[in-house]
């Protein structure tokens, strides 16, 4: 049985995509261990080591918003390979800073083009796959940064045993690696056929669709990301689990996703993107609701299991519906825009549940962020089931797709 025969219909390109994709997220290194660094190495306080992560989640945000409106003037392969150049550039300087202020100057570079290959990949994952297996493209990029972070962070502890300095070699020939392979690659992108009109922002705010989705997905974000926040705590510091129980937590997740993420959405690719938001927007509730009445590491492992099958269904839809939905030209603003829904929740969520948390406790927590899961849902059930193009939509129809050099000399 081949849990991967789901994606045998994908172009070459978008197989390309995704070993970049894995290389790229092979080699992140730098991010995880980041307060670490700082603390141990540099020598600041654990306060100031903190803000320059919020500095770092702050910058991304903007990060976010800049690649799209970049890859929709000049192309998202483009700006995916330059921005995956100067990313290794930055991650390089970064251990030369030894001040607060350099330190912060630094954690800006690093974090807004470290940051900035998301939007424009998501853009041309969308652009290299016809619209009929968009989300299944999504899916074997979801299982090419999965493959990756499960490499990525434990490899990085261990060469941190010996040398932080390595690990930003590391990170950053990984960048560099997937940039070649992406420099040398022809990938088949949508024609923009023309340039983009109007602000980004008139452009977001006149399409409902998209509004409705955003605050959906920023309540979906909220929950998602307690697992890496007030699980971690909760399960370590209130229920004396090990620290190792944790990670087998996230190893969990991250096994589910890679051998059985692509059959699911296969199976479930007749269903309209309303409906995997709902379902997947309904079990990934239930799921992180249910630790409310989880007391020990097998019955966690259960909730891990309910809200993971919610995550698979549910984020390859959310990247589809938002690819559906750009105009052509505008696809990476509305990349971006799904991004910047994520970072929101990355933003608030973690603190919002940890104060929850302290206040009133794991179970009042628990049921709470279950009840913002099924706001979410209800959000989402309100979206059409198919994704309209906005009135000013470029139509794919002229010439389909196009050729495009991406090498070195284009």
């Amino acid at each position: 049985m081949n849990p991967w025969r789901g994606l045998a219909g994908l172009p070459r390109a978008s197989y390309l995509i995704a070993l970049a994709t894995f290389i790229n997220r092979a080699g992140v290194m730098v991010r995880p261990f980041l307060v670490v660094y700082l603390v141990q190495h540099v020598g600041l306080s654990e306060g100031y080591a903190a803000w320059m992560l919020s500095l770092y989640g702050a910058t991304a945000i903007a990060s976010a918003t800049l690649s799209g409106w970049l890859a929709d003037r000049f192309g998202a392969a483009r700006v995916l390979r330059s921005s995956l150049v100067v990313a290794a550039a930055a991650i390089l300087l970064f251990p030369l800073a030894g001040t607060e202020l350099t330190v912060a100057l630094c954690t800006v570079v690093f974090a807004l083009f470290n940051e900035m290959p998301r939007p424009a990949l998501m853009t041309l994952v969308a652009d290299v796959a016809p619209p009929e297996l968009r989300k299944q493209a999504f899916v074997l990029s979801r299982v090419a940064v999965n493959l990756g972070l499960a490499i990525g962070p434990a490899l990085g502890g261990f060469i941190a045993e010996f040398s932080y300095v390595a690990i930003f070699w590391v990170d950053a020939a990984a960048s560099l690696a997937a940039a070649c392979l992406l420099m040398r690659t022809h990938l088949p992108v949508a024609p923009h056929a023309t340039r983009p009109e109007g602000s980004a922002v008139t452009v977001l705010l006149r399409d409902r669709a998209l509004l409705l989705f955003f605050a959906a997905t920023v309540l979906s974000a909220v929950v998602f990301f307690q697992h890496d926040s007030t699980l971690a705590y909760w399960m370590t510091e209130v229920l004396g689990q090990r620290k190792f129980e944790y990670g087998l937590t996230i190893t969990l997740n991250t096994l589910l996703i890679v051998f059985i993420e692509v059959e699911l959405n296969t199976r479930l690719a007749h269903w309209s993107h309303r409906r995997s938001l709902v379902f997947g927007g309904v079990l990934t509730a239930l799921g992180f609701g249910a630790m409310a009445f989880a007391s020990g590491f097998w019955s966690i492992c259960a909730t891990v299991v309910i809200w993971t099958f919610g995550e698979m269904i549910a984020m390859p839809a959310m990247s589809a519906f938002v690819a559906d939905l750009a105009p052509t030209n505008r696809r990476g603003l509305y990349m971006s825009t799904l991004m910047l829904a994520f970072g929101s929740g990355l933003t608030i969520g973690p603190k919002l549940g940890m104060t929850l948390f302290l206040a009133h406790g794991a179970v009042v927590l628990w049921l709470a962020v279950g009840v913002v899961g099924l706001l979410s849902v209800a959000l989402y059930s309100l979206m059409p089931s198919r994704s309209p193009k906005p009135a000013d939509a470029v139509g794919e129809g002229a010439g389909g797709a196009a050729e495009v050099d991406v090498g070195v000399s284009g």
